[in-house]
């Protein structure tokens, strides 16, 4: 559970930190990280991101299927006034 909560905290800071990036787009993005352990695929993240918004969801490959999505709303001073995670 630590490590879970761990993994989601650094994409979580992660994507704050590059909100200062987002300030200066007008065009939708969208991608697909793989996170793979050998031949093993462990987790996959897609993510959609706009000048005003960054969305995306976890997906972590084990017995339950975990998976989280979150919602970050960027203002346009390129601060984050609002983290969702469900």
């Amino acid at each position: 559970m630590i490590r879970r909560f761990s993994t989601l905290s650094s994409l979580v800071a992660l994507a704050l930190c590059s909100a200062a990036s987002l300030a200066g787009q007008t065009v939708a993005d969208s991608g697909t990280f793989v996170i793979r352990h050998g031949d093993s695929t462990v987790a996959t993240e897609r993510f959609s991101r706009t000048a005003t918004s960054l969305a995306g969801t976890l997906s972590l490959v084990n017995s339950r299927n975990t998976f989280q999505r979150y919602n970050l709303v960027v203002a346009p001073d390129a601060t984050v006034p609002l983290v969702e995670v469900t």
